[in-house]
């Protein structure tokens, strides 16, 4: 079979892996490149055949993802191929000129493109880095966008755009906003998931606007990992009745402790803490699974299953129940403060992975334990590579007793070793599988066998490749 005897849509599979964008890395630094690969990509595939040719010519999904720092002539012609009808754009103006006459004219045409074609956007992207800029294009931003769906905006100025679409963007369902500025979305009732920034400006007032919002179902809250990110005193009346699923990140543990006390979150079924490990007041102070659960009108939190997942800068656990609850603390800077070996780290961490049972009484019958620190020689010592993993393992087979299906994954020789001398505290355990980076050793798989011997397990053992990436399973 050639390349003209492939049906169409199987043509349009291939120029799609091929120009596979994600609209979560538009604001990575290589966005802007990416895009122009789209753009060269697609006006190529269109030039392997005449039949190639003809079919991407009549699909106007392949040319409506636009980057208004193109060259006019390649904007004008996806344009036309679109049909204006679902524009995607993207509009980044860091990748602008640098000439002050000449940026004057280019802010201009992309105020008169977005005006005039803001009822056919449906996906808008912007970056703005100047006052100036967010003035010439601020006009073009009152335009009602009755089409829109979804809205990423990261603003480098301290100008907010006032009244952005004339408050009439009624399709808008998802809006990320970087920036601290304070943005009133009450008036968006169809808006469901919100992403935004916050600071000491703006926490607050977003806190009053996300309680005002009808139908929200998602919420993520991003801080700068700094002290002043979220004021010590907080309204304690914030409901978020329609919330489902709630993030926290690049939040302190004090500021996170505030939110949480300040917020109330009747329908969560999903929420997910993720905060960078500091020193207060002497002390390594991670928030508990107390501390969350004060929001949420659960009873009982049932558990079906536990993960505790250790990565060189990370530990993290993650249950599956009543409530999806993950919690995972970063540890990348505190030996800047803290020596490495502080007997703090381990007894932090220890706490961190046994607070779903000494704080809540949760007893798994599932549980999945990744490790994903290697042991090779040499490697530069971090917080998390300089406990002792012997002692942490043994601590979390003990915690967790009621055990009857145990998955080891990554680097296991340190918790095959520590499970064949504890097993006994595990009497319930009847299924193993082990899928290990590590475990050649004939004693490791000696160890196995005489696990699975003894106690008459079900096993199953089995090698990763090197390059295999070791996921959690739930992410947000």
């Amino acid at each position: 079979m050639t390349f003209d005897d492939l049906p169409p849509e199987v043509l349009l599979i291939i120029w799609e892996c091929l120009v596979m964008t994600d609209e979560k890395n538009f604001l990575d630094k290589k966005a802007s490149e990416k895009l122009r690969a789209r753009m060269r990509t697609t006006v190529r595939f269109a030039q392997i055949t005449h039949r190639t040719r003809a079919i991407v010519l009549e699909c106007p999904t392949l040319w409506r993802e636009i980057d208004l720092c193109w060259p006019t002539s390649a904007i004008e012609h996806f344009l036309t191929r679109a049909q204006n009808v679902g524009l995607s754009i993207h509009l980044d103006s860091t990748k602008g000129t640098r000439d002050p006459a000449d940026a004057v004219v280019e802010w201009q045409t992309w105020a008169a493109f977005l005006k005039a074609n803001m009822p056919v956007i449906q996906h808008l992207f912007l970056r703005i880095d100047s006052t100036k800029c967010s003035q010439a294009l601020s006009s073009a931003l009152q335009t009602p966008a009755v089409n829109l769906q979804t809205l990423t905006l990261k603003m480098d100025t301290l100008l907010a755009l006032v009244n952005i679409f004339s408050s009439q963007a009624p399709k808008l369902r998802s809006v990320n906003f970087v920036t601290t500025r304070c943005w009133d979305l009450s008036r968006f009732h169809s808006i469901s998931n919100v992403e935004i920034t916050v600071g000491p400006e703006n926490c607050k007032k977003t806190l009053a606007t996300l309680q005002a919002m009808p139908a929200i179902l998602s919420v993520i809250l991003i801080g700068q990992n700094k002290p002043e990110d979220i004021p010590q005193l907080l309204p304690k009346s914030t409901i978020l009745r329609t919330c489902r699923h709630f993030k926290l990140s690049k939040i302190l543990p004090q500021g996170v402790r505030c939110l949480m006390l300040a917020i109330r979150l009747p329908s969560l079924e999903k929420a997910n803490i993720s905060e960078r490990m500091v020193l207060y007041d002497n002390k390594l102070a991670p928030t508990t699974i107390t501390q969350v659960l004060r929001s949420v009108p659960v009873v009982k939190l049932e558990v079906a299953s536990l993960l505790i997942e250790i990565e060189e800068h990370s530990a993290t656990f993650e249950v599956e129940g009543t409530l999806n609850y993950r919690y995972s603390s970063r540890w990348n800077d505190l030996g800047k403060t803290l020596p490495l070996h502080d007997a703090r780290i381990y007894d932090t961490v220890i706490n961190i992975l046994t607070l779903p049972h000494r704080q809540s009484k949760v007893q798994p019958t599932h549980l999945i334990i990744r490790n994903n620190i290697s042991t090779r020689a040499h490697a530069t010592p971090t917080a998390m590579r300089m406990l002792d993993f012997h002692l942490l393992w043994n601590q979390i087979f003990t915690t967790y007793s009621t055990i009857e299906h145990l998955e080891l994954v990554g680097y296991v020789k340190d918790m095959v070793e520590t499970l064949h001398q504890v097993a006994e505290y595990l009497p319930l355990m009847a299924k193993l599988e082990v899928s290990h980076k590590d475990l050649p050793a004939p004693a490791l798989l000696d160890a196995l066998s005489d696990l699975e011997r003894d106690r008459q397990l079900s096993l199953r053992v089995e090698q990763l490749p090197n390059r295999h990436a070791l996921k959690s399973p739930i992410t947000s």
